[in-house]
C-alpha cells in the first residue's frame, strides 16, 4: 500500500539527491524556498514509511499571475512505470482544488520527462534549452481552467493507492 501526502522538505530531501542530482552536493537540491510556509511538499510512502516519490510546488507567477512552480519531481528507480508519478500528481491538484489554491502550473521538466506531462494534460511552452545539471528541459505548463473540478480524476485526499 502506499499514501499521498503532504509532507516536508526535509522527508524528501533524500531522494530528491539519489534521483535528481546523484553524486553532486546535496545542496544542489536544497531550493531557498523549501522552508516558506505556502511552499508544499508532496510524498508517496509505501507502507514501511520510505519515501518512493516526491514533488514540491513554490509560489510563483506565471506571465504576471500568480502561479505555482512545480520542482523536483522524482520517483525511486524500483518504483517507476507503476502509476505512482501520476498518482501523486492528481492528488497534488485535488489539494490544490480543495484548499482554493488552484492556479495555473508550470515547470522546466526534462525532455525526457516531457511526455508523462502531456499526458496529464500538460503543454510544452517553451523550446528546449540547457537547463544547468539537469540537462535538456523543455517548461511545461498545467492551466488553471484543466484543474477545475470533475477535471482532475485523481486517488482522493489523503488516499492510498494499490499498486497495478
Amino acid at each position: 500500500m502506499i499514501t499521498l501526502t503532504r509532507t516536508t522538505a526535509d522527508h524528501i530531501l533524500k531522494l530528491r539527491h539519489q534521483v535528481l542530482r546523484p553524486g553532486l552536493p546535496i545542496a544542489e537540491v536544497i531550493f531557498a524556498e523549501d522552508q516558506d510556509q505556502e511552499t508544499r511538499h508532496y510524498g508517496a510512502i509505501h507502507q514501511h514509511g520510505e519515501i518512493i516519490c516526491c514533488a514540491t510546488l513554490i509560489p510563483s507567477t506565471w506571465h504576471g499571475e500568480p502561479a505555482w512552480r512545480l520542482r523536483a519531481m522524482a520517483t525511486a528507480p524500483g518504483w517507476r512505470n507503476q502509476g505512482i508519478g501520476t498518482g501523486l500528481i492528481r492528488y497534488l491538484l485535488e489539494d490544490l482544488q480543495e484548499s482554493n489554491q488552484a492556479r495555473p502550473i508550470w515547470s522546466n521538466a526534462r525532455v525526457s520527462s516531457a511526455r508523462f506531462y502531456r499526458e496529464l494534460g500538460w503543454r510544452e511552452v517553451s523550446e528546449q534549452f540547457e537547463n544547468g545539471n539537469a540537462g535538456l528541459s523543455v517548461t511545461m505548463l498545467k492551466e488553471e481552467k484543466t484543474l477545475a473540478a470533475g477535471q482532475v480524476p485523481g486517488a482522493g485526499i489523503g488516499s492510498r493507492i494499490r499498486l497495478r
